[in-house]
């Protein structure tokens, strides 16, 4: 039987919340520790008897009530460089605690060019989703509706109702009935039925569907239009070069 050892490589990899590169784990860029009172300790990758990867800390203790794991995995982006922190319970007082303080809520790295105001709401929904999840179905909510207004350009409407109406032509059934879908949604996140004491509730999970569907819309919208721009822009500059170079030939 082969006796467990510690090594220094690692073979999974993560996706940077702050700029979606996929990026490769290894002793450079990533470290978990066992933070309880009084002591601090560093856990290491180990290959044990059956083969498998797995990660223990070099004296394992009792867990007492109150002890986490905390994990630091760095970004290897050159243009990131950021770090993603994490901690999970793991004491009997803690035990089902999963926070992600860094980046705080799972909101994505988007590029300055999207409206503030969108931006601002998008990740205000990403930090209380978890927390509470009727809070950021509404504010997915309200960037639908400012997503409707900016980017299609609908305006004079009385309600989102109308808004999404309006955009019906300008977009896939597809995408239409789902922006339908959460307008619904965020009206349950923010009142309540007729019946006073009924309040219907999402859960975290479909909180952050809806934020995966903002997400969809902004990358359809401003993301796919700048792309659009860049190549219209970089052909232009290509035909002028050619032309300026055929030019001095014929000069």
């Amino acid at each position: 039987m082969t006796d467990k050892k510690f090594v220094s490589f690692y073979s999974g990899s993560y996706v940077c919340p702050f700029c979606d590169f996929s990026i490769p784990l290894s002793d450079e860029n990533y470290s978990k520790y066992l933070v309880g009172n009084n002591h601090v300790r560093k856990f290491q990758q180990q290959i044990t008897s059956s083969g498998n990867a797995g990660y223990q800390s070099a004296r394992t203790p009792v867990i007492p009530d109150e002890e986490f794991i905390i994990e630091l995995k760095r970004c290897t982006n050159s243009e990131c460089k950021k770090t993603t922190i994490s901690i999970e319970g793991r004491g009997a007082d803690t035990k089902g605690l999963q926070l992600i303080i860094n980046p705080l809520g799972p909101a994505r790295s988007f590029p300055d060019y999207i409206p503030k105001s969108i931006l601002q709401d998008y990740r205000e929904a990403c930090a209380i989703v978890d927390l509470s999840p009727k809070a950021s179905g509404t504010l997915s909510r309200r960037c639908l509706q400012s997503i409707i207004r900016d980017y299609w350009d609908i305006k004079n409407k009385n309600t989102l109702f109308d808004e999404i109406q309006a955009v019906k032509p300008k977009v896939s059934s597809e995408v239409w009935e789902a922006m339908d879908h959460l307008r619904k949604l965020g009206n349950i996140g923010a009142h309540s039925e007729k019946n006073i004491n009924v309040i219907v509730d999402i859960t975290s999970e479909e909180a952050k569907i809806l934020i995966k569907f903002i997400e969809y819309l902004i990358e359809i919208s401003y993301i796919e239009r700048y792309k659009t721009q860049q190549i219209f822009h970089s052909i232009g500059e290509i035909s002028q070069q050619k032309q300026s170079e055929k030019k001095a030939t014929l000069d």
